[in-house]
């Protein structure tokens, strides 16, 4: 999905950006610089992808979902202003910006995730998560200012390893079809069990299912995420019920100072190479 206009934001980023809820009162603070440019959040791990998913995956457990897995893609993580029917107040909803060290607002966090996305929890195998984050990988080095980088999965639950001398997935366009698995995810470990090492011969990847929570912006298969449109057992969690910004935004207001930082969730094996351009 082409997001390479600044007005294709309101389609493209998920859902239509939401309303912001708060007033631009300050809710807290963090200790650290928070970067949710597409210069971090779609080239690996990015601390504000931890942050984000550890959140949508504890709110989730608190309502009594079952996932143990939590998905977030990178293309959904912005910074800045929006409002529910217009343009980005500016470009850095868009393409994010940096956050202090400093004061939080609750716009501020709330322009983290601004899209009005539902969530839905799936049941999938662990052989179709693989697909999923080889969507991603495939796209390393992204080509940022054509909106690329989306795809790639910040995650909770679980961690991987991409090899940047794999092969790339193909999908077909328009068709919903793989037509080249990839091979850059070398390795990947779901709740602290290694359910594929491609090196040392480990492979459960058919065996093993996961319940995961993610956007349906992503479980529908937009960005390519053909995989977990095969998810079954849904348990949908509509946006007006369970909205991640302002559980980011809760979050913020009892955890003050945040730290966000980075756990190793995301390994990248070779050199992927640096974003072909740089907005």
């Amino acid at each position: 999905m082409d997001r390479s206009l600044v007005i294709l934001v309101l389609v493209a980023g998920c859902g239509p950006p939401s309303t912001p809820a708060g007033d631009g009162t300050i809710i807290g603070s963090t200790s650290v610089a928070i970067d949710t440019r597409s210069t971090a959040t779609r080239v690996g791990e990015a601390p504000v992808g931890d942050f984000i998913a550890d959140t949508l995956l504890a709110a989730t457990r608190a309502r009594g979902g079952d996932a143990t897995v939590a998905l977030v893609n990178s293309g959904a993580i912005r910074g800045g202003r929006t409002t529910r029917d217009a343009v980005p107040v500016d470009i850095d909803a868009k393409l994010g910006r940096v956050y202090g060290p400093g004061a939080l607002t609750d716009h501020d966090v709330e322009g983290w995730i601004p899209f009005r996305d539902d969530h839905i929890i799936i049941t999938v195998t662990a052989a179709q998560l693989k697909s999923a984050l080889e969507r991603g990988a495939a796209q390393l080095p992204p080509d940022l200012l054509l909106d690329g980088g989306g795809p790639l999965l910040q995650i909770a639950g679980a961690r991987y390893t991409i090899d940047c001398s794999g092969m790339v997935q193909i999908i077909v366009p328009g068709l919903d079809v793989v037509a080249q698995e990839g091979t850059r995810i070398s390795r990947l470990e779901i709740g602290g069990r290694v359910v594929w090492d491609r090196d040392a011969g480990i492979d459960e990847l058919a065996t093993t299912e996961v319940r995961l929570v993610v956007n349906t912006f992503v479980s529908d298969g937009f960005d390519g995420h053909i995989a977990l449109t095969e998810g079954r057992d849904a348990e949908e969690l509509p946006y007006d019920a369970f909205n991640i910004a302002d559980e980011l935004v809760a979050r913020v207001m009892a955890t003050s100072p945040i730290a966000p930082t980075m756990d190793g969730r995301i390994t990248i094996v070779g050199d992927c190479g640096q974003p072909l351009t740089l907005p």
